[in-house]
């Protein structure tokens, strides 16, 4: 895959409901873990504990060797 501008602007588009659904997924994995955690779905633990995770910065820097 070609990480162009276009790539980017899609990754940038659709990256962030691709990670929700996928921990979303399999809830009982996380129910076994969470030990005394409140978030009901390891989807809220994320999203209460690191919400920028579902936005990439544009600040991102690529080199080309």
């Amino acid at each position: 895959m070609v990480r162009g501008p276009d790539m980017m602007a899609l990754a940038r588009a659709r990256g962030g409901d691709v990670l929700r659904q996928t921990l979303a997924e399999r809830p009982d994995e996380y129910l076994a873990a969470r030990g005394n955690d409140p978030a009901k779905t390891l989807l809220d633990f994320v999203e209460n504990n690191r919400p920028e995770i579902f936005t990439i910065s544009r600040r991102v820097s690529c080199q080309i060797s």
